[in-house]
């Protein structure tokens, strides 16, 4: 349980950190794109950057450029799931602000579980050494 709480505050702060730099990318693209275009470009840095961070630093994964993307479709899915959980508000008519909070709470532990699941699942290194049957 010690590893799985770790991960979590190491997933916090990763999270947090890769949603200020992804903004701040935005915000600079933005002067030289349309916005869309400023969005999908931070969108694939921070899912390039959250793959680096979440493989390394939080889940201690020495996976590869292979899963790159894997990952990447794993983004999708939990993007398209986080705007459905959007839309659902939307449609009971709740407040913008508060849907975009309740996206939030539903999709971090949400995309907690998918990364730790993908990194784990996918390397035979977990975080924190292991002893073998032996010893």
């Amino acid at each position: 349980m010690k590893d799985f709480s770790r991960q979590a505050v190491r997933f916090l702060l990763v999270g947090g950190i890769n949603t200020a730099v992804s903004y701040l990318t935005y915000i600079g693209l933005s002067g030289f794109f349309p916005a869309t275009i400023a969005y999908a470009a931070a969108y694939a840095c921070g899912v390039l950057m959250s793959f680096l961070a979440n493989g390394k630093y939080v889940f201690r994964s020495k996976g590869g450029v292979k899963m790159l993307l894997p990952y990447f479709v794993m983004q999708v899915c939990l993007l398209a799931f986080g705007t459905a959980v959007t839309h659902l508000c939307e449609v009971n008519r709740v407040e913008i602000w508060l849907a975009g909070l309740v996206a939030i709470a539903v999709m971090v532990p949400i995309s907690f579980l998918a990364n730790r699941w993908f990194f784990l699942s996918r390397t035979s290194v977990r975080a924190g050494p292991t002893k073998d049957a032996s010893g």
